[in-house]
């Protein structure tokens, strides 16, 4: 598996902004993330995504936005973000983008792609019933084999 590597910043300003609209899994971002870039969060302030953006000032400093398939991403709400220049949909679809008004505006679209969704879910189902997480997580914090053998019997 490659292995990201990013230049880590020195001022809290330098790191590029990334509005997530949406509370991602812990799964979706490297540790190194929240040390190179600065994640706004607006479910935390309890405002709507276009309130919170006008209240904090936010919108003219974001340059990404992770978004799932629940987000609209519209001509209004782009408006609000003039550097915006990715959009990254967690999903396979990306039918709530403005794909036009991007395209005009220079803003790159990209997704969960050709996903492979049903491999997924049968993965994790083995992944759960089979209890491979959790004999890692034992591994991981130094227990014996029998102690790990033992959440297969």
């Amino acid at each position: 598996m490659a292995e990201l590597k990013l230049a880590t910043a020195t001022h809290d300003e330098d790191r590029p902004q990334i509005l997530l609209t949406v509370r991602p899994s812990p799964a979706l971002f490297p540790p190194l993330f929240p040390q190179k870039f600065r994640m706004l969060k607006p479910w935390e302030s309890g405002l709507p995504l276009h309130q919170f953006l006008t209240t904090h000032d936010a919108g003219p400093s974001v340059r990404a936005m992770i978004i799932n398939h629940a987000t609209a991403v519209n001509a209004e709400l782009l408006r609000l973000l003039p550097a915006l220049g990715l959009v990254l949909s967690t999903s396979t679809g990306v039918n709530q983008v403005d794909l036009a008004e991007c395209r005009r505006r220079g803003i790159s679209v990209a997704n969960a792609g050709s996903a492979y969704v049903a491999e997924m879910a049968v993965g994790l189902l083995i992944d759960v019933l089979r209890r491979v997480s959790a004999a890692d997580r034992l591994k991981e914090i130094g227990r014996s084999v029998e102690a790990i053998t033992t959440l297969f019997y």
